[in-house]
């Protein structure tokens, strides 16, 4: 499919609109092929398309859990394609949405009366962890060091208290606790750590990279 072909197909679906998730998915997947031919711009587009759908959905589906965390999803690809286009700013309030929108999902889990929800638990638990460490790593990028700390020792004492997940323990690498002698309760002795290579994924790491975020295309076709 040449990039011709992509921006027909996307002046087709906004004539021609599919439904809810379906669509969603349809135009997240557009985006990705955007941002793989680096049209940034145009990938940025057509995941805010997506996250439309999504709030559209979210709003007349109010009981349903995967309404906010359908659009948490969309919400940090949307995150992680303005970090490529230098808007952190944005970037940060688009993760700070998401981390809203997954305490949301986990909230209703909690109260659901389905054990199919239920279970899903540790993960929405996880993915507020890692809502915490994204942000942690944006807030470096700002030059933040304070705030970056706070989240990543948030992120940390999560992931710290997870049960298995799938059969298997998560591998994590521990932040250093504050006071310990590792670490001072200075911020700026967490640089160190939060800037090495660790299964997080970091910032830098993305902007150098040209592959686009698949995050979304996984949730949506989890249920």
């Amino acid at each position: 499919m040449t990039l011709q072909d992509l921006a027909k197909l996307s002046k087709h679906m906004a004539d021609h609109p599919l439904e809810g998730r379906t669509e969603a998915g349809a135009l997240q997947r557009i985006g990705d092929v955007f941002t793989c031919c680096h049209q940034v711009e145009e990938s940025h587009k057509s995941f805010l398309k997506a996250e439309s759908v999504l709030i559209r959905f979210m709003n007349n589906n109010p009981n349903e859990p995967v309404g906010p965390r359908n659009l948490a999803a969309a919400t940090n690809t949307l995150g992680d394609v303005e970090l490529r286009l230098g808007e952190t700013m944005k970037a940060r309030d688009r993760y700070a949405k998401a981390l809203a929108l997954r305490q949301q999902w986990l909230k209703m889990l909690n109260a659901s009366v389905k054990q199919e929800e239920k279970n899903a638990v540790p993960v929405a638990t996880l993915t507020i962890a890692e809502s915490h460490d994204l942000l942690g790593r944006v807030y470096l990028e700002l030059g933040d060091p304070a705030e970056a700390y706070k989240n990543f020792q948030k992120s940390d004492a999560i992931y710290s208290g997870l049960p298995p997940i799938g059969g298997r323990k998560r591998a994590t690498e521990t932040a250093p606790a504050i006071g310990s002698k590792s670490a001072t309760k200075s911020p700026s002795a967490f640089i160190g750590w939060a800037s090495r290579p660790s299964p997080r994924r970091p910032i830098g790491q993305f902007l150098r990279s040209a592959k686009p975020c698949s995050r979304l295309t996984r949730i949506l076709h989890t249920t």
